[in-house]
């Protein structure tokens, strides 16, 4: 009985003892063979294998984009300073500046739909400030009130008369002589000086002048001095008859001198005394002949004279209206020589674009 129970009793160690057995070897291979031990041998053993390097991509070169060559601008047309180049002249009107010292405009002018007034002055180059006129005026006519003296002398031609100014922009449109630059339109119209003294007596002086001749009365004055036209003891100048250029007193003339609706530079010199003997005059730099269109009148100046006030598009008290436009007027307290001259008309001849 004992035996029979203590067998059973010995199978149980043996499977006891088995299974611990079985369990401690499977303890022992885990450890050997576990994936951690083999990633570790694994990595201590294996060569690396070497990234390759990643492959620069090439930075373009720019292309340099060429600086562009400056267009040349043409030259405009430079400051004048005519009047610095001869003898100082008694009076000097332009629509250009004439001087490097003068400082001041070239013209005052009345606008027609509202009477109000604006100096006109020169641009950078020394030519009439157009931009600023033609702006001013707009669709109106505008006319001239003062124009300004460029000598040292301050003698400005002044018109307070509304329907006596010349005319400077016409409905809008800018006054131009036949090359194409600002004018002052005489039909009817003048500028004076009351004042001004040019000369007295017989003595000389030389009147020169750019203007364009569109017509006239039988006597007209362009530009002078006195009292009377009529009358040879009271007023002596530069005028025309018709398209025909006369010389002071209006009766020495030249006939056919200008051409009608040409621009044209004048100059009159008169030596003094008789003026037949003592009197010049150049057309476009050339010589005019003189003569007396009636053998009763006396080309003389007498001493008398006294040259009181200096009128431009007509004479004192109306009758001797110029017809056309002027430019430009430089009068001298003496005669011109002849260098002075050329170097004057050159100029005009150059930047009025005169054929000569």
């Amino acid at each position: 009985m004992n035996e029979s129970l203590r067998a059973p009793k010995n199978i149980t160690y043996l499977i006891a003892s088995l299974l611990v057995l079985m369990t401690s070897s499977a303890c022992s291979l885990k450890i050997s063979g576990s994936p951690a031990a083999s990633v570790t041998a694994t990595t201590s053993d294996a060569t690396p294998t070497a990234t390759p390097a990643p492959t620069a991509t090439p930075t373009p070169t720019p292309t340099p984009t060429p600086t562009p060559t400056p267009t040349a601008t043409p030259s405009p047309t430079p400051v004048a300073t005519i009047i610095d180049s001869i003898a100082a002249p008694a009076v000097a009107y332009s629509l250009r500046k004439l001087s490097a010292d003068y400082f001041d405009g070239a013209i005052v002018v009345v606008r027609s739909s509202d009477s109000q007034t604006l100096g006109i002055g020169f641009d950078a180059y020394g030519n009439l400030d157009t931009d600023t006129l033609t702006t001013f005026c707009g669709a109106n006519t505008c006319t001239v009130s003062r124009w300004l003296d460029q000598s040292s002398n301050s003698a400005d031609l002044v018109q307070s008369a509304p329907g006596s100014r010349p005319v400077i922009v016409d409905a809008g449109t800018l006054v131009t002589s036949s090359n194409g630059l600002p004018a002052i339109k005489f039909l009817n119209q003048s500028l004076n000086n009351m004042g001004a003294q040019i000369t007295t007596g017989d003595a000389p002086f030389a009147i020169n002048s750019v203007m364009t001749v569109t017509g006239g009365f039988t006597w007209s004055n362009a530009v002078g001095w006195g009292t009377d036209q009529n009358d040879p003891v009271s007023f002596i100048g530069l005028g025309v008859i018709g398209t025909s250029l006369i010389n002071s007193p209006f009766y020495p003339f030249l006939m056919g001198g200008v051409t009608g609706n040409e621009t044209a530079a004048i100059t009159y010199d008169f030596a003094g005394g008789s003026v037949l003997s003592g009197s010049s005059t150049w057309v476009n730099g050339t010589a005019q002949d003189t003569s007396v269109p009636d053998g009763d009148w006396t080309p003389n100046i007498p001493a008398a004279f006294s040259g009181l006030g200096l009128y431009v598009g007509d004479i004192p008290g109306g009758g001797g209206a110029f017809t056309g436009t002027i430019s430009e007027i430089i009068i001298k307290q003496s005669e011109i020589d002849n260098m002075d001259r050329t170097t004057l008309e050159s100029d005009q001849y150059n930047y009025y674009g005169i054929a000569h």
